[in-house]
């Protein structure tokens, strides 16, 4: 997230810059703790693709 833009655009609607860095702070955190990343869920598909193939190769043996 780009804070600095997010931040500018408050600043440009009347939020003080204080609060603007703030609260574009706050969100950056937020969305560190609780979002994935197209990584992590790349990351995910794959494992499960590896899953798929051993359980095939498993069950079929």
């Amino acid at each position: 997230m780009d804070t600095l833009a997010y931040a500018k655009k408050l600043i440009e609607v009347g939020v003080p810059q204080k609060q603007a860095e703030v609260q574009a702070e706050a969100l950056s955190d937020a969305f560190q703790c609780e979002a994935a990343t197209k990584g992590d869920i790349k990351e995910l598909e794959n494992k499960i693709k590896d899953l798929e193939i051993r359980m095939i190769k498993r069950f079929l043996i």
